[in-house]
């Protein structure tokens, strides 16, 4: 028993309930209950409302409330004021559909509570980007989203699979397999935004010049320099006295006023290349002198000269010294040199026979053979001997190589017997000097 008075009024109820009525007379007796139940209208209960708390920018935006027949609905929020059905339905919402909505019910005499849901509507915009970057290898790279939401997260993906989730891209160094296309994308409370594209180069940085060259070059030919590998990038030599190229490879007069340092460097677009320099040397050839082309007697071996400012000699009988002396006829050859700068000359020598060795019997008979007594030598130029015999009366004289003594007797013009005559001769040789022969010839007939 809950109450004994009539009428009965419940207190506040939120559930439907079934109370029993019952009399009871003086005796104490009690009727048979009777069952009364009391409805709760739906209107009167604060509706329960289905949201999400996020919507993309561009989707829909839908709230649902219960469906309760005969109630009415009374909406508030950003641009609901005139709905009046259990949903919200905003197509294509943006951010100005961000704030709180609430619902409450009404009908049967009833009012519920005010039920609120709070969403946002949220605007992922398109990170900005340069589109287009150039870089160098080996370098550090940074492409920043800017400005950048704290709120956000930012998706990068590029060439090879790369992927990553950071505000910035990042190469730390860059490599040249790493150029291409990179996209980025926002994203916030699961909604994600238009991709951005950057394109990224990265160029090869040229590596350091291999210098070639001929130095040390000799003065009054040429310096050649080049360099490998060789590039299709521009080129740019720098030398002595401002000197300035961007040939490769380089040819130029060997002056004393082109020797120095050089250097070469590569460059491709901007992105310099190291440096690598040489030294050019340049030399000046030896001054040679040497002997005059000579005809020598060989009766005493023949000196042969020659003076360099720069002392080094090798001849080409494999002497070193400046002077050699030589026996034997032919052309003698000697070089000097200064580093690599050579300089040669030859000698042309005539070794002549300037001895005589006199016949000691000719026989001037007649028969073609022996027939003169001749004094010669091919290097003897000028001879005058005189014929005595054993009396010492003279028999004859002769002048010159071409002429000799034919066994007469000059005064008588008469053939001179056979016998011993002596002879005594002035020989003049090559190279002027005078000597005295004498001995005996035998006549024979």
């Amino acid at each position: 028993m809950i109450h004994t008075a009539n009428p009965y009024v419940t207190g506040p109820v939120s559930t439907q309930l079934t109370y029993y009525a019952a009399s009871v007379n003086t005796a104490g007796c009690h009727s048979t209950g009777v069952p009364v139940t009391a409805y709760i209208y739906n209107t009167s209960i604060a509706p329960t409302l289905l949201a999400d708390s996020s919507v993309c920018s561009g989707d829909t935006l839908k709230i649902l409330a219960p469906l309760v027949n005969g109630a009415t609905y009374t909406w508030a929020g950003p641009g609901v004021n005139s709905v009046t059905s259990n949903s919200v339905v905003i197509p294509q919402a943006g951010t100005g559909s961000t704030g709180t909505y609430s619902l409450y019910l009404s009908g049967f005499g009833c009012t519920s509570a005010t039920s609120t849901v709070g969403i946002t509507v949220v605007n992922t915009l398109a990170p900005l980007l340069s589109g287009t970057d150039s870089i160098c290898a080996n370098t550090r790279y940074q492409a920043i989203v800017n400005p950048a939401d704290p709120q956000s997260s930012y998706t990068w993906l590029g060439p090879n699979g790369f992927s990553v989730v950071n505000d910035s891209l990042i190469f730390a160094p860059a490599q040249p397999s790493q150029s291409g296309t990179y996209t980025v994308s926002s994203s916030q409370l699961g909604c994600v935004s238009a991709a951005s594209t950057l394109h990224v180069t990265v160029l090869d940085v040229p590596p350091l010049p291999q210098i070639s060259s001929n130095s040390p070059a000799c003065a009054g030919d040429q310096i050649h320099l080049g360099f490998s590998p060789v590039s299709s990038y521009p080129v740019k030599w720098l030398g002595p006295n401002g000197f300035q190229s961007t040939q490769n490879p380089l040819t130029l007069p060997a002056t004393l006023a082109n020797a120095g340092i050089y250097s070469v460097s590569v460059k491709n677009a901007f992105c310099q290349g190291p440096t690598a320099t040489q030294l050019v040397e340049v030399l000046e050839y030896p001054v040679l002198k040497v002997s005059n082309d000579t005809t020598a007697c060989d009766e005493a071996p023949l000196v042969l000269l020659s003076s360099s400012n720069y002392p080094v000699y090798l001849w080409s009988n494999g002497a070193t010294t400046s002077n050699i002396s030589v026996s034997q006829s032919g052309i003698y050859k000697v070089t000097t040199a200064n580093g690599n700068c050579r300089v040669s000359d030859s000698i042309a020598v005539d070794i002549v026979q300037c001895s005589i060795t006199p016949p000691n019997v000719f026989t001037p008979n007649g028969d073609g053979s022996n027939e003169f007594f001749f004094l010669r030598g091919s290097g003897i130029t000028d001879v005058y001997c005189e014929i005595w015999d054993r009396w010492g009366l003279k028999m004859a004289e002769f002048r010159g190589t071409e002429n000799g003594w034919n066994g007469w007797n000059m005064y008588s013009n008469k053939p001179c017997s056979d016998g011993t005559y002596f002879y005594i001769a002035s020989v003049t040789d090559i190279t002027g000097s005078q000597k005295t022969l004498h001995g005996f010839i035998t006549l024979v007939r």
